[in-house]
């Protein structure tokens, strides 16, 4: 079933602001919890509930993918360097920056 309804399908790489987030699941699994914004050269912004640990090593970003479903042979794949905690609401964190190599 879809997951978005009356939606349009994005013309491919119309978005170029838009970053695919994963998170490790086992050793050759990934999951894509949520997405996120580039924001500058190395940093991307998501929201918070899309991070359940700290740990900057079971996540990777991704940049320039259209169909994660498809090898594309396209794209780019940072590991995170740092998760930024800004704004709380009784230790709710709203907003999380994720610092990414080049």
């Amino acid at each position: 079933s879809a997951r978005i309804f009356n939606g349009e399908t994005a013309a491919p790489h119309s978005w170029p602001w838009m970053a695919m987030l994963l998170r490790k699941m086992s050793s050759e699994q990934w999951d894509q919890p949520c997405a996120g914004t580039v924001i500058s050269s190395r940093a991307i912004v998501t929201a918070a509930h899309c991070i359940d640990t700290l740990q900057v090593s079971v996540f990777k970003v991704l940049l320039g993918k259209h169909d994660s479903d498809l090898d594309e042979g396209i794209g780019f794949e940072y590991d995170l360097i740092k998760i930024v905690k800004w704004g709380s609401l009784k230790f709710i964190y709203q907003v999380l920056v994720l610092r990414h190599r080049r």
